[in-house]
C-alpha cells in the first residue's frame, strides 16, 4: 500500500504482494513543488512473447490519519492478497 495526501484527501494505491511492485517518491519529480508518486514493476525470469499483468486497487478518501487509512483499506488489501480460489461456473 502507498498513499499521498493533498488538500485533505488521500489517494491510496494497493497491489498484490506477489506482483512485486516497488514504490518510489521524488520530492520534486512532478514539478517544482509537486512530488512524484511512482511505482516500478519487476518481472523475474521474463520471456519474450509472454503476457504479464498485475492487479491494483485505488481509493480516494478524506484523510484523517494513518490509522484511518489503514483501517479503510484493510478489506481491499486482504482481498488482493487472498489465496486464489477457483470459482465454479454456473450451469
Amino acid at each position: 500500500m502507498y498513499y499521498g495526501v493533498s488538500h485533505g484527501l488521500a489517494y491510496v494505491q494497493m497491489f498484490r504482494d506477489r506482483d512485486r511492485i516497488w514504490f518510489a517518491q521524488s520530492p520534486t519529480g512532478g514539478g517544482e513543488t509537486n512530488p512524484a508518486w511512482d511505482f516500478q514493476w519487476f518481472i523475474l525470469d521474463w520471456k519474450v512473447g509472454e503476457a504479464y499483468g498485475f492487479v491494483m486497487r485505488a481509493a480516494y478518501l478524506p484523510f484523517e490519519n494513518q490509522t484511518q487509512i489503514e483501517s479503510a483499506t484493510r478489506p481491499h488489501r486482504t482481498a488482493l492478497n487472498a489465496p486464489d480460489k477457483v470459482i465454479p461456473t454456473q450451469q
